[in-house]
């Protein structure tokens, strides 16, 4: 049997850069405490996405459930309870795959969001997700430059609002900066 996460190694690069994204239960500054409900992986050498759909623990569905983000979404409270993984199972594959790398992020919310999934799995944080604007400034020659870089990644990956796309749109921001071409 291949190994998941050694392939994925393969294709990306030990200590690589990788971009992570999570969607959640609510929208900031809803008033009640948001879980997880999906996260997405993107490698920003090979293009490689990975996402999760994230089932609710028993306690997370008393922290409440927020519309407004289903509709933005497009992830219901019966689409994740039903096919969403455990958080134990999604953050041990997230992290057999992101431990090696560098892990980047355009919210500080993903940071947080990743405590609560591991707080869901019983576990520990796992690896550390920077904020990407550090890795964009040394890559922007101007600001103009990353305004273009972000409009083609746009163009590229216009779904929004689902981890796996967010996460690609942003490696593949990161891909133009950097000079290398679209991803396959």
């Amino acid at each position: 049997m291949i190994d998941p996460a050694a392939a994925w190694w393969r294709s990306c690069g030990l200590g690589a850069l990788a971009a992570i994204d999570f969607e959640a239960s609510g929208l900031p500054g809803v008033g009640h405490r948001t879980f997880p409900v999906e996260v997405g992986l993107s490698c920003v050498a090979s293009g490689d996405t990975r996402a999760w759909l994230i089932r609710p623990t028993e306690e997370w569905l008393t922290w409440g459930w927020d519309p407004a983000a289903e509709a933005v979404h497009g992830i219901s409270l019966d689409e994740a309870l039903g096919r969403g993984r455990t958080p134990h199972e999604v953050l041990r594959e997230l992290a057999a795959m992101a431990r090696p790398l560098r892990v980047v992020s355009d919210s500080g919310l993903d940071d947080v969001w990743l405590g609560v999934l591991a707080a869901g799995a019983r576990r520990s944080v796992p690896f550390e997700i920077q904020l990407v604007d550090p890795v964009l400034e040394d890559l922007a020659a101007t600001a103009e430059d990353a305004e273009a870089a972000q409009s083609a990644a746009d163009g590229r990956y216009p779904l929004t609002h689902r981890a796996g796309p967010d996460a690609r749109r942003l490696a593949e921001v990161i891909r133009i900066l950097g000079g290398y071409d679209q991803f396959p």
